[in-house]
């Protein structure tokens, strides 16, 4: 009775911590994040495992089973968005559960042991941050946590059968379906496993082949899942991001070192633990089999080079066994240090650690930029605009985020950085790995052979980061066929404006200026060209350019053939200015707007508010005879 009331007394304290912790991170979530809810959303719509239409499908994320379980979650009518981050916060609950079954509280003695567990989970910063990232990192801690619970009970126990290596082999088969490089902890625990039972007897080989059996089943499952819907052995995410170079060891080196020392001290209470509890028979096994496989993992971040998320989000799975490894240190010296003296030492020493680790949690710069991180959800806004006013012409978008833009427009898309992408995945420049990891790729040419109708550059601008887009700026065509325009937006939750920049395709079919021999049809959105002066929605969804008094705007680059051409510009308040074929006519509010052309020529169209705000919508200029 008092065990069970200690221990959700325990659970109730980490998870109102935990909760609190998370909501301080709120709004953020990765773009990433919003890759794998297209997929998901994609999957609910009938169109299976698959980022767009019309190019081949690739294998864009690295979270099959966090995909699916979102699917779910969305068939049920659930948001995505509420969904992944319901997910996230449940796993990171079971994962502070896990730490607390490992610990036990069977008396007041190991109340200590237990907070010291549980509040190093829901202290750190890349557990309560990636709680509400929308990434699978949580789903990967839970996991692994329970897989630990199993795991140490197995290499306790004095005889094991194939049952009580059954539920550590599920946790871990679902962790190897949660991301590619699981297979790399279900090797090094089942060799532990090996080891801490006794390599010399048969029945401890057999145990952790055991162990091990469903995971590896569960791999190769999905590499044949993989062959036969992708036709590839890897996921199309490794071949964007994994390069074996000298840079990349010295970014991973940082990212970790770093990242440790930000989760100091605990860090150095499981390191410690883990080196005195070798002395200690009853704990040796359990430390060891938390210490060894969380040493290849940090080496494996450290080959890889680490990560660009906000909040180290590599290092969540890390934080597991730190906190188990800790709960043994902390028990170890409760078990010794009997006196009331001791036990209050103790206790206050445990409380000043975990009194600075919450500092360093709060004050970290790269936790801090998970609290601040929102341009996703500018994106949000400027893909709603784009999505309720271009609908029903569902054009081609060209992106570098391939999170926020194509999840909540829904357009099919080019990811210009290959996460997404057959042809740019394949094509890595030759300095792969020299460059900022997952942001290297790019093909402008390729880019420009798609012929996207609307590119949309991170932030909304056009950022010479990209390879794509320096490609790009450097060709005449693109800058003949693309006009940067703004678009201004509401966002849907705070009532906040948003202006953001997005290239346009004047070729385009659907959302380009439309063009005959007789007729030339220049959208509204055309006319936001300035920030000052940026096209938005009416409330039928339509757009407009609203001009305030004195405030301009042009178009260039208008072919026109020889005749008589007159202007509709749908309104009687903006003074009218053509020039072209060394001609320029000027036409006042209400006048009549003929002008001629004698042969073909490129004209430029220029409108400006006189005394009151004129509204641009569609402007027309129509050949008479």
């Amino acid at each position: 009775m008092f065990s069970a009331l200690r221990q959700t007394a325990v659970f109730a304290v980490a998870a109102t911590v935990l909760w609190l912790h998370a909501a301080h991170y709120l709004p953020f979530i990765a773009d990433d994040a919003l890759i794998s809810l297209r997929y998901a959303q994609r999957l609910i719509d009938g169109h299976g495992l698959t980022w767009t239409d019309g190019s081949p499908a690739v294998e864009g994320y690295s979270n099959l089973l966090w995909v699916l379980l979102n699917a779910g979650l969305g068939a049920l009518g659930m948001d995505l968005v509420n969904a992944c981050r319901l997910l996230g916060m449940l796993s990171s609950l079971l994962t502070v559960g896990a730490v607390l079954a490992a610990a036990r509280v069977p008396s007041s003695q190991r109340v200590l042991p237990a907070l010291t567990g549980t509040l190093t989970v829901a202290l750190a910063g890349p557990i309560a941050a990636w709680s509400i990232g929308g990434l699978e990192q949580p789903l990967v801690a839970c996991l692994l946590a329970w897989g630990f619970v199993h795991v140490i009970a197995l290499i306790n126990a004095p005889s094991a059968t194939w049952r009580d290596a059954l539920w550590p082999s599920i946790c871990f088969a679902l962790l190897v379906l949660t991301r590619p490089d699981a297979p790399l902890w279900v090797a090094t625990v089942a060799g532990m496993l090996w080891l801490c039972r006794g390599p010399r007897q048969r029945a401890s080989l057999r145990v952790a082949a055991t162990f091990a059996l469903l995971p590896f089943a569960t791999y190769l499952g999905q590499l044949a899942f993989r062959l036969a819907y992708y036709g590839e052995w890897i996921p199309n995410t490794a071949r964007v991001k994994v390069a074996f170079t000298s840079r990349r060891l010295e970014e991973g080196v940082e990212y970790v070192a770093v990242g440790l020392s930000s989760l100091l001290p605990i860090a150095a209470i499981a390191l410690l633990s883990a080196l005195a509890l070798l002395w200690s028979r009853e704990r040796r096994r359990p430390a060891l089999l938390l210490f060894v496989p969380t040493v290849a993992w940090l080496a494996y971040v450290i080959v890889i080079g680490g990560d660009y998320f906000a909040a180290r989000r590599h290092l969540v799975p890390v934080v597991v066994p730190m906190a188990m490894l800790a709960v043994l240190g902390v028990d170890a010296a409760a078990s010794r240090w009997r006196s009331a003296t001791a036990r209050g030492l103790l206790w206050a020493t445990v409380l000043l650690l975990l009194a600075v680790y919450t500092s360093r949690q709060l004050t970290d710069a790269e936790n801090q930029r998970a609290g601040v991180k929102r341009w996703e959800w500018d994106g949000r806004t400027l893909a709603l605009a784009l999505k309720r006013g271009f609908a029903p012409a569902q054009p081609l978008l060209a992106v570098t985020a391939a999170g926020c833009m194509p999840f909540w427009t829904g357009f099919p898309a080019i990811d210009m950085l290959g996460l997404n992408d057959h042809f740019i995945a394949r094509h890595p420049p030759k300095n792969f790995g020299s460059g900022k990891l997952g942001h290297e790729l790019g093909d402008g040419a390729y880019v420009l052979d798609r012929n996207p109708d609307l590119i949309v550059y991170t932030h909304g601008l056009e950022s010479e980061r990209y390879r794509a887009g320096r490609q790009l700026k450097a060709m005449p065509e693109y800058q003949r066929r693309y006009q940067r325009l703004w678009f201004r937006a509401l966002d849907p939750d705070l009532g906040d404006w948003y202006v953001g920049a997005v290239f346009v395709n004047r070729q385009s079919d659907t959302v380009g200026i439309r063009t005959d021999p007789n007729r030339v049809e220049i959208p509204a959105h055309f006319f936001g060209h300035a920030k000052t002066t940026p096209t938005q929605l009416d409330r039928e969804g339509r757009f407009f350019t609203r001009l305030r008094p004195g405030q301009v705007a042009t178009i260039r680059g208008i072919s026109l053939t020889p005749g008589e051409w007159r202007v509709d510009a749908g309104t009687t308040s903006a003074l009218v200015i053509v020039r072209g074929q060394g001609q320029r006519r000027r036409f006042l509010p209400g006048e009549p707007t003929e002008f001629t052309v004698t042969e073909p020529a490129r004209f430029a169209l220029r409108l400006r508010a006189r005394d009151e705000p004129a509204i641009l919508r569609q402007v027309a200029l129509v050949r008479e005879r």
